[in-house]
């Protein structure tokens, strides 16, 4: 029985394991949005201040869609930035092309 001045210690356990947080992967999917923003630029031409904010928005869904699917895979064991970003980048390009693609069929 405990006395009321001393807590209960509590035995060591197994160590904890580490856990990737949700924003280290949001940070990892935004990568891939400036990338892609900087591709876009070069390419096409960076657009005018006009466009900009509905250019900038079409990228950063994916990115940030992308960063929870990292998430949801490593979301159990530490990782790297580098594998962050490596899961990440398949998230981006199939969610770019479906986003892409859903928006030239409400055009049509």
């Amino acid at each position: 029985m405990y006395s009321s001045s001393q807590p209960p210690t509590v035995p060591p356990g197994p160590p904890v394991m580490g856990r990737t947080s949700l924003v280290k992967c949001l940070l990892a999917g935004l990568v891939w949005f400036g990338a892609a923003l900087v591709i876009v630029g070069i390419a096409l031409g960076f657009p005018s201040p006009e466009v900009a904010g509905g250019v900038t928005a079409r990228l950063l869904l994916p990115g940030l869609l992308a960063g929870l699917v990292a998430w949801l895979f490593l979301r159990r064991r530490s990782s790297t930035f580098v594998l962050r970003c490596v899961v990440a980048l398949p998230g981006y390009v199939v969610l770019a092309l479906l986003f892409g693609a859903l928006r030239i069929v409400n055009e049509t």
